[in-house]
């Protein structure tokens, strides 16, 4: 089965597809009769291979996904023409927000600077102290982590 590539600007419309795959955090594979699409997760960003909390990360998204059919909302394309989406999960849980909501995941300001109901489920997080913000030493968040690689930081 071919992994589906758009042309850049040019989104899908909404779906439904169940979870083929889940590589990380923030990025999972929608399997169908069209073929396979890797989508990235809206407003959110997961911790990197070889950070702390990663396996956790995965371990979750896998848990609210993993096999089941979901509703994707296309919102933007990012630099790797993977669709990020909107994820909903049955029963209507917000995929990227219950991320958040468990300390799994950043609230992403960069792409969803005007999204209150994220940065507002990861001020709870923080607040309630779980997940990644269950220590003071919770480390760089993703995008950094991912800069100070490129820069050898």
């Amino acid at each position: 089965m071919a992994i589906i590539r758009w042309a850049p600007g040019v989104l899908p419309e909404p779906w439904f597809g169940r979870v083929s795959w889940v590589a990380d955090g923030d990025t999972v594979r929608s399997s169908g009769d069209s073929g396979r699409r890797w989508v990235r997760l809206w407003g959110i960003d997961a911790p990197e291979c070889g950070q702390a909390w990663f396996l956790e990360s995965k371990a979750k998204l896998i848990e609210l996904v993993w096999g089941k059919v979901i509703a994707w909302s296309p919102v933007s394309m990012d630099k790797y023409r993977r669709v990020v989406c909107r994820l909903v999960a049955p029963g209507g849980v917000d995929v990227g927000r219950a991320m958040l909501e468990c300390g799994l995941a950043w609230w992403e300001p960069k792409w969803a600077v005007n999204d209150e109901v994220l940065h507002g489920a990861q001020t709870v997080a923080r607040a309630a102290r779980v997940g990644i913000w269950s220590t003071d030493n919770w480390g760089w968040a993703p995008w950094v982590w991912r800069h100070r690689a490129r820069v050898g930081g």
